[in-house]
């Protein structure tokens, strides 16, 4: 009997491959292709030290200062704040210190203790009186004398200074004097009398002065008593 020819199976048609679709692009695609380029993409301009740089109008970039090259002072909290400049004031022409006057005397103190007319007329002098009386009141007004002469006398009167103070001879009240003995200071202080460099041995001095007080207050009396001070 004859032999059927084999069957050959059909090939399959080819699978078509999907063309470009013309439907409307969907909301994604349309941002997916804006997001597209559409030209070749920027090149990355590399560093080349050779080649000089483009001159152009373009803005420098502001260079931010870093804080390691700016030399800032440390906070340091035990460290004293640092003064601010003092300016100084500018000297005006008038005076800014007002020294106050010096307060009159109140003469009415002294009115039960003094006699106001034998302490004007006879006391403030220049130079000072060597009177016993006179040395009274100069012990009584003591650093007062010169401002009741000032003050309290009519007219104001001015009297001379009181002897300074010898290192080598002490102070002698001369109201003593004549309690000591009837001498006068004044007398004693004369130019002819008893207080000269070179003692005068009159009787007056050997009876009155030189035999009733020794060296010291001979020495006192004639630099404290008299009008002006005298060594002898």
């Amino acid at each position: 009997p004859a032999v059927a020819p084999p069957t050959l199976s059909p090939t399959p048609p080819p699978i078509p491959t999907p063309g470009p679709t013309t439907a409307y692009p969907t909301k994604d695609a349309t941002a997916q292709e804006t997001l597209q380029p559409t030209s070749e993409p920027a090149k990355i301009a590399t560093f080349d030290p050779s080649v000089s740089p483009t001159k152009g109008p373009t803005t420098q970039p502001t260079l931010q200062p870093s804080l390691e090259s700016t030399s800032f002072a440390k906070y340091d909290p035990t460290a004293s704040p640092t003064p601010e400049p003092t300016l100084e004031p500018t000297v005006m022409p008038t005076s800014m210190s007002v020294v106050p006057a010096p307060q009159p005397l109140v003469c009415s103190n002294y009115h039960a203790m003094i006699d106001v007319g034998k302490m004007c007329n006879d006391a403030c002098v220049v130079p000072r009186c060597a009177t016993t009386r006179c040395h009274s009141f100069y012990n009584l007004l003591a650093d007062d004398v010169a401002k009741f002469c000032t003050d309290c006398c009519m007219p104001s009167k001015i009297v001379g200074p009181a002897p300074p103070v010898h290192p080598l001879i002490p102070w002698f009240d001369c109201t003593t004097v004549e309690e000591l003995s009837p001498t006068n200071p004044f007398r004693v202080c004369k130019s002819t009398s008893c207080c000269n460099e070179q003692k005068n041995y009159n009787q007056y001095c050997n009876t009155q002065v030189y035999s009733k007080f020794d060296d010291e207050q001979l020495f006192g009396i004639c630099w404290y008593c008299c009008s002006e001070p005298k060594l002898v």
